[in-house]
């Protein structure tokens, strides 16, 4: 196949740069040349790929979303993300001559300049709750008429989340399993779409091989967001005495955990970590509800803990339950002794929960992953 030139454009927040990195580094791997388009804070993610990294037109914005509180606000920056991006990569489309897109479902401007300038594109959805007839939040409230006009496109009935499903190839990183609604008829299961990009081996070496003591990785969400950075830090402070009591070895990461004075040495607070890396050591991972680093678990086997704290991580939550992988419990039920209970319980050897998860390892695999996904935008190409 000839060498592509592919402009993969993700969404703002690092959630959804995350899913397009392991297929960068896999089209990279195929030969083709391919431009990712992002905000310059995901450009340390981006290189390890091999991808070229092309900074957005909107490079602040999701620093500015984080900081407006209500719908119409959320709404407003959404609108001048789109505004900002489109007219931007409809420039990049012609000068980088571009063959093929890749593009978030919900980055509108993106979605809206590649089908304007005629690029078969796809696109790749967000979880599964966005498939929900009745979802009504920011995602789907944005005004298009004005961007459409700008670009000679016809008026539409669909949202502004229904414009980023692309009419070519819809890729859903999950299994039918887990689907709760009905997905467009071109959609494309691939399962898990992530790949180790930074190798941990001194915390597997860490974690080590053996069963007879249960590993715990806790990931709850990196948002900035002041608000719910207060909550997160409550609940992990929790968590980590919790932890620091149970016969486990646990590694929590993020930045929302306050180091104590006195750390027990089962327990590991890492700023980062990739994942992807270490997942298929640990037993049970414990999640605010973000789909990404959720079907990462499931699909190397791990039971799932999922404690939302806004928007989609609910449905998500119902996701994992009915999939029979773990349970959901809102934070404020989870009490040090709550926690002790179902963490003792979905982290025991040989759970209900744990032997469903290693149930589904096959069929994620079967599913394809990040080379079906390669293969599928090779294809559209075509």
């Amino acid at each position: 196949m000839k060498r592509l030139n592919v402009l993969v454009c993700s969404g703002m927040l690092p959630g959804h740069v995350q899913p397009y990195l392991a297929v960068s580094q896999a089209l990279r791997a195929r030969g083709h040349r391919v431009h990712f388009y992002a905000e310059p804070y995901a450009a340390p993610l981006i290189r390890p790929t091999g991808a070229r990294f092309i900074a957005s037109a909107a490079p602040q914005v999701t620093a500015q979303f984080l900081r407006r509180r209500t719908l119409r606000g959320q709404v407003s920056v959404m609108h001048e993300f789109a505004r900002a991006v489109l007219p931007d990569v409809v420039r990049r489309l012609q000068s980088l001559r571009i063959d093929v897109a890749l593009i978030d479902q919900m980055n509108l401007g993106a979605a809206l300049a590649v089908t304007g300038c005629e690029v078969p594109w796809g696109s790749l959805a967000i979880s599964p709750p966005v498939l929900s007839p009745g979802l009504h939040d920011w995602p789907n409230l944005v005004p298009t008429e004005g961007l459409r006009r700008s670009l000679g496109l016809p008026e539409t009935h669909a949202n502004s989340l229904e414009q980023g499903i692309s009419p070519h190839l819809f890729i859903l990183p999950w299994v039918r399993a887990a689907d709760l609604h009905r997905p467009p008829a071109h959609s494309q299961y691939v399962g898990n779409i992530y790949a180790s990009i930074q190798p941990a081996p001194e915390l597997r070496a860490w974690l080590g091989s053996s069963r007879s003591t249960p590993r715990v990785l806790v990931s709850m969400s990196t948002s900035p967001d002041r608000s719910l950075s207060r909550v997160l830090k409550q609940f992990n402070r929790r968590l980590l005495e919790a932890l620091s009591a149970m016969p486990v070895r646990a590694i929590i990461t993020g930045a929302n955990v306050d180091r104590p004075a006195h750390l027990p040495p089962h327990v590991r607070i890492e700023p980062f970590v990739d994942h992807s890396s270490i997942l298929d050591r640990v037993d049970l991972l414990v999640n605010h509800g973000g789909w990404g680093t959720m079907s990462k678990a499931v699909a190397a086997g791990a039971s799932v803990l999922i404690v939302p704290f806004e928007r989609d991580n609910h449905e998500n939550g119902r996701v994992v339950e009915n999939l029979g992988v773990g349970q959901c419990h809102e934070p404020e039920t989870l009490t040090v002794p709550a926690l002790t209970r179902v963490i003792g319980q979905l982290a025991a050897p040989g759970n209900r929960y744990s032997a469903r998860s290693k149930a589904l390892v096959k069929v994620f695999r079967r599913a394809g992953g990040v080379k079906r996904m390669a293969g599928l935008v090779e294809e559209l190409a075509r």
